[in-house]
This record gives C-alpha cells, structure tokens and sequence, in this order.
C-alpha cells in the first residue's frame, strides 16, 4: 500500500511540476506579448508626435500589428481609433503644403496647364474635401469616450485589456481642446475649398473673355474683372 502511496505522491508531483511549468510557460509567453504591444504603440505614437509627421509612414504602422493574443485586439483598436483622430489633419496639411493649387494658389502655370475644364483642379478641390469631411466627423465624434469604447468592443476581452486601450486613448477623448481645434480647422478649409472652386468655375464659365497677361488673369469688360476679384478676396493666402 505504502508503494502504491508512493506512485501515486510521485505522480501528483510530476504533475503539479508540469503545471507549475505550464503556468510559467503562459506568463513568459504573455510578457513577451505585451512587450510587444508596448513597443508597437511606442513605436506608433512616436510616429504620430514627430515634429514632421509621414502620414505615410504612420499609415503603414496602422496596418502592421507586432503582438498577439489578446494584446492584439488592444493594438488594432489602439491604432485605428488614433489613426481617425489624426491622420485625416495630417493628410489636409500634407496636401496644403505640397499640392499646387493650395500650396500656390492660381500660378500662371496651373492655369496654363489646366485650362479650359480646370478638371484636375476641381479633383484636387474633391479630394480636399473628402479629406475635410473626415476631420469634421473625428470631432464630431471620436472625443468621446462611449464612441472611442466602440473601437475595442468584444466580449472575448476581460477589464484588463479594456483598461490598457482605454490608457491609449483617453487623453485624446478628452482633451476637448483638440476637438475644438479640428472643428475650426476643417470649417476653414471647406471656406478655402469654396472659395478656390468659385474662382476656378468663374473663369472656367467665362472661357474666352480673359487671358494671361504675365501672371495676370486680364478679362475683356470691368465687370468681369471686378467679380473675379471679389472671388479671388475670399481665398486666404496664408
């Protein structure tokens, strides 16, 4: 009997032994989990507080995930609730810095090469706007907390997973200055859009009564030049 006691102490054990390795193996295997996700939202975060953000760059990171597990729910929520907040803002300046029409304006070049339809103008002008109605709706929703909770819904998750994404975005749903900023900000630039689609449809509307004199629009009557100025006042040159 005592023997049999003995196989069976040795047993439970073996046993107890294997599950104290099997819970070591999930703790190593879930701190290098999180280590992961860290340094992927590290990594992510950086990218979007660099003085000189690369939207494209912070658009490919959006779409890399580096953990696992449930860590990886946090991440994708994470990165794609910071990515609405912020990406369409930088995708606007972007294009106010590097595009023709918003970084020049009406140059004698672009009117040169766009006239008479001023299509690819009036797509540049599209596609701003686009860019403008995202900027709207990160403020019209996302600074708030029940909207940014939406992003990480999932009844697999557990409060602690929940909490780490909540650490991620909280100070952005809050700060209801940014939500400010982005309002008067996207509300400016449908008045620039408006305003370079006014004069862009003008002179394309009036196709034959004006031509370039040096970097000059030069119309044929008093009227129409006084008009096209009037439209021209409304874009701001900043």
């Amino acid at each position: 009997m005592r023997k049999v006691f003995g196989i069976i102490g040795t047993t439970i054990a073996i046993a107890v032994m294997s599950f104290g390795i099997f819970i070591g193996t999930i703790i190593v295997v879930q701190r290098g989990q999180e280590e992961a996700y860290v340094k992927a939202m590290e990594e992510f975060r950086n990218a979007i507080n660099s003085e000189k953000p690369d939207v494209d760059r912070i658009n490919e990171l959006a779409e890399e995930t580096n953990s696992d597990g449930y860590f990886l729910y946090v991440e994708i929520a994470a990165k794609t609730y910071l990515h609405d907040v912020f990406v369409p803002f930088m995708t606007v300046q972007k294009m106010r810095k590097e595009d023709g029409l918003f970084k020049d304006g009406l140059t004698k070049d672009l009117i040169e090469k766009d006239q008479p339809e001023f299509e690819e103008s009036l797509e540049t002008i599209a596609e701003m706007r686009e860019q403008t109605k995202l900027v709207q709706a990160a403020a019209d929703k996302l600074f708030d907390r029940d909207f940014a909770l939406r992003y990480i819904e999932s009844e697999e998750l557990d409060e602690r997973y929940v909490d780490m994404y909540i650490e991620q975005v909280q100070e952005i749903y809050e700060d209801q200055k940014m939500k400010d900023d982005l309002a008067v900000f996207a509300t400016y630039m449908n008045m620039q859009c408006n305003a370079y689609e006014e004069v862009i449809n003008f002179l394309k509307n009036n196709n034959g009564s004006w031509h370039l004199e040096n970097d000059t629009v030069v119309f044929k009557t008093t009227s129409l030049t006084n008009q096209y100025n009037q439209l021209l006042a409304k874009i701001d040159r900043d």
